[in-house]
């Protein structure tokens, strides 16, 4: 497992990509949420700067916001394991939030 920092620290090894890697592996960028892409683009630039093959991305949860299209535009495969929209609807349907704050949520991502 490697990561990169948004910053490389001022102590330490002062890295800018964390653990241990070669030049010509492959990677997979691996995070909780995706809005934009813009923070998976941050990593995309820093890994393959590194010499890193970075082919895909997954994330637990798409929040709609056009990561999709950014990340498909910068040569990367996005996976998500789920949706907000099939989130809302999840919560929805077991009763944890109401029809209006559904549709609320819903309304903000056309």
């Amino acid at each position: 497992m490697v990561y990169p920092r948004r910053e490389a620290k001022e102590y330490g090894m002062r890295a800018a990509i964390e653990g241990e890697y070669h030049a010509g592996e492959q990677v997979v960028i691996i995070d909780d949420v995706a809005t934009t892409g813009g923070a998976k683009i941050e990593a995309l630039e820093k890994l393959r700067a590194a010499g890193l093959l970075v082919t895909d991305a997954v994330v637990l949860i798409d929040r709609e916001g056009g990561a999709h299209d950014t990340l498909q535009a910068h040569g990367l495969e996005f996976h998500a394991v789920m949706c907000l929209r099939d989130l809302v609807a999840h919560w929805r349907a077991r009763g944890a939030i109401g029809k209006a704050q559904a549709d609320e949520i819903l309304s903000s991502l056309a």
